[in-house]
């Protein structure tokens, strides 16, 4: 009997179920991320609250709590991708505040925060989801963008540099969705489709 006792004493208890405790701002993060994570793995599933707790591995009433509701949760998925394309654009000024900018880098920098954690494929959802109007404030960043590099320049500068923004994001937004693709079908690798942009923009420089 005493060696039975001995044996079952080194036996480990259960662990406990007990859930981890977050803060605001780490269920906020952990939220987004997994949203972000289902966008991009599903972009063609509607995105619930159910599906975005499941994925975060918190309940849904937790979840409720945070954002309210799946406009809400929408808002702050489209507040996350505002704040990162103002870091964004922070970084790509240096680019374009040279007088003849260096349009390699310039298009390495927006092609990377393009497609860093699957930004542009968020911003695509938030269009086809009919979240345009959240999307505002990127337009206002980019206009102030813009308005910032061009002072204290010429009318031909100001229009240069409006024009190499507005195709470098498009190139950026369509190489993160389609140029993998496109790279395949036309074995084009995407460092060569990166240096056509930068040969396109530069030659744009001199028109």
């Amino acid at each position: 009997m005493r060696s039975i006792w001995l044996v079952s004493k080194r036996v480990p208890k259960p662990k406990s179920n007990r859930r981890i405790r977050r803060t605001p701002s780490e269920m906020r993060a952990q939220a987004l991320a997994a949203a972000r994570r289902l966008i991009i793995d599903r972009p063609a599933n509607v995105l619930t609250m159910r599906a975005v707790a499941d994925a975060a591995g918190v309940t849904y009433p937790n979840l409720s709590h945070h954002f309210g509701s799946a406009a809400g949760l929408h808002a702050a998925i489209a507040e996350d991708l505002v704040r990162e394309v103002l870091t964004g654009l922070q970084t790509v000024g240096r680019e374009m505040d040279t007088h003849r900018p260096d349009y390699r880098a310039l298009v390495d920098r927006v092609f990377d925060l393009f497609d860093r954690d699957g930004l542009a494929q968020v911003l695509g959802w938030l269009v086809h989801s009919g979240e345009v109007a959240r999307l505002e404030p990127v337009n206002r960043l980019l206009a102030d963008f813009i308005a910032h590099r061009s002072r204290d320049r010429s009318m031909v500068e100001v229009r240069r540099i409006a024009r190499v923004a507005l195709i470098v994001c498009f190139a950026a937004y369509s190489e993160s969705i389609v140029g993998p693709t496109l790279g395949r079908v036309l074995d084009t690798s995407a460092a060569v489709r990166r240096a056509h942009f930068a040969a396109a923009l530069g030659a744009l420089y001199e028109a």
